[in-house]
């Protein structure tokens, strides 16, 4: 029996529920009809000023219960209705994120933001969207945090001011989107392809970069302290006067890139392409440059005070006015190299080639592992300092010095004294 009436009672409010659904346009008219309805009969509790006749005041008592009944049923009913369409709306959204068709899931996440159920639905769901296709998708400000979107196809989009931290962005086709203002914080970007991307004031802390194509990417200013750029694609990039201090660019492709004036101290640039760079006013100071390729590199000014350039090859490098003071250049190529008014002092030269070098004006007081046969390699010498302190000719800066030859002479005289000395003794 209870069974029967639970069927019924449950049938009833099935039957009110699909009338109200039906009239579902007419409910600015309910709600209108049941505040009259509550308002008639609240009037009981209320004196009628004004009312000569008896009859309508009896009558306004008989009914005020029931319509108070009736218009708190109406906006119950209304209220019941209109939480059902709401949860019927984030049903449907959500399938539709989550669909196939991209123009609807697009639509999707902009009404999901707009009714502010967005964060709720990730949370509920743990979206995994994958490889969606929102190419040229318009999505500024779009709250991504978090979100796997793993082999996304993402070219063109919009995201100004995009919130993607976090974010796994594996593999991710970016090319061409717009990611100014965007929070790529801790955003995992290993392998995408980043390719002519503007990252004008994004957040980039702690964002992995791991073989990720970055070709013709605007880098200027960017914060990539200790970021992971192994192995990536950058060439032809704008990394003008971006702060990469500890940041890891191994064996990554760097020909042609702008890094003049960026900070690259005590980063990993081991095996790094960097021929034909703009590396002017780099602040190198004790980067790890071993077996770098840093041919025809412009590195004039540039800070190297305690790098690792052991086995680099700067043939034809420009390194005019360069600090590399303490820096290892062991084994290094320096064939034609220009190191005019470089500072070497206390620099170690073991088996480094200066085959054609130029160093004019160069100081290499305390250069350690060298041999004179060496520096006789160079092309130019004049107005250098030589190891041991002396000031080599110049015509016009010191016109009273000793030309190379002679204090070559000096020096190999000075170490056939110390043989002979030795064998005497």
């Amino acid at each position: 029996m209870s069974e029967t009436v639970a069927k019924e009672t449950l049938t009833l409010q099935d039957r009110l529920v699909n009338v109200w659904d039906w009239t579902a346009d007419r409910l600015t008219l309910v709600r209108i009809l049941g505040g009259i309805a509550m308002f008639l009969g609240f009037l009981h509790y209320t004196p009628l000023p004004q009312l000569p006749i008896d009859a309508l005041i009896e009558l306004h008592g008989d009914l005020a219960p029931e319509l108070v009944g009736m218009g708190l049923t109406i906006w119950l009913i209304d209220w019941a209705v209109e939480r059902r369409q709401q949860q019927e709306l984030k049903q449907q959204l959500t399938r539709d994120l989550l669909g196939s068709v991209n123009d609807f899931a697009l639509r999707a996440i902009r009404e999901l933001q707009e009714h502010e159920w967005w964060e709720v639905v990730l949370e509920e769901q743990k979206v995994k969207f994958g490889a969606v296709q929102w190419q040229r998708a318009g999505l500024p400000g779009v709250n991504l945090q978090g979100a796997s979107l793993v082999q996304a196809n993402l070219e063109g989009a919009d995201l100004r001011n995009a919130n993607l931290e976090g974010a796994d962005l594996r593999n991710a086709n970016l090319e061409g989107a717009t990611l100014w203002y965007a929070n790529l914080q801790q955003a995992d970007l290993s392998e995408a392809n980043l390719q002519g991307i503007n990252f004008w004031n994004a957040k980039l802390d702690r964002v992995a970069l791991w073989k990720s194509n970055l070709q013709r990417a605007n880098l200027s200013f960017a914060p990539l302290r200790g970021v992971d750029l192994s192995e990536a694609s950058l060439q032809g990039a704008d990394l003008s006067r971006a702060e990469l201090d500890e940041a890891d660019l191994s064996v990554a492709k760097l020909e042609g890139a702008n890094l003049s004036s960026a900070y690259l101290r005590r980063a990993q640039l081991r095996g790094a392409n960097l021929q034909g760079s703009q590396l002017a006013n780099t602040k190198f100071q004790k980067a790890n440059l071993e077996g770098a390729n840093l041919q025809e590199a412009d590195l004039s000014i540039a800070q190297l005070q305690g790098a690792n350039l052991w086995n680099a090859d700067l043939q034809r490098a420009n390194l005019w006015n360069a600090d590399l003071q303490g820096a290892n250049l062991c084994n290094a190529d320096l064939q034609g190299a220009n190191l005019s008014s470089a500072n070497l002092h206390e620099v170690e030269l073991f088996e480094a080639n200066l085959q054609g070098t130029d160093l004019r004006h160069a100081n290499l007081e305390g250069v350690t592992n060298y041999t004179i046969k060496q520096l006789h390699q160079a092309k130019t010498r004049e107005g250098a300092t030589m190891p041991d302190g002396t000031r080599l000719y110049h015509e016009e800066y010191n016109p009273d010095g000793i030309t190379f030859e002679e204090w070559a002479a000096l020096q190999e005289a000075g170490e056939a004294q110390a043989d002979n000395v030795d064998e005497e003794e």
